[in-house]
């Protein structure tokens, strides 16, 4: 048995900026905001589940990252109950699922 047989939840980001911004809002929001919830997960709260907080690169490359993780540990996706998205936090309604893109 694995160490995530049991309910799981993954929060992601991405670590990566499109070339055209700075990345404020896609996606350091997300990367900040995991910083502070890992940070109160060890200090206060004890939840019952695993939560894995997870920046994934290349991103921007068409999603590299995740799928890599997604091929890499299968295990972790059968046992993974939820996953929270944390990109473009506080991006307003500007948001789109995919916008434009010139990557393939």
């Amino acid at each position: 048995m694995n160490e995530f047989a049991s309910l799981c939840i993954i929060v992601g980001c991405h670590i990566d900026s499109p070339g055209s911004s700075q990345g404020a809002v896609d996606d350091a929001t997300g990367a900040g905001i995991e910083m502070e919830m890992a940070q109160l997960l060890c200090e206060s709260v004890k939840p019952n589940e695993t939560i894995l907080l997870i920046g994934f690169g290349a991103e921007e490359l068409w999603y590299n990252g995740s799928d890599e993780f997604v091929d890499q540990l299968p295990d972790i996706i059968v046992n993974t109950d939820a996953m929270i998205d944390m990109v473009a936090v506080g991006a307003g309604n500007g948001v789109t699922p995919i916008g434009q893109s010139s990557i393939p």
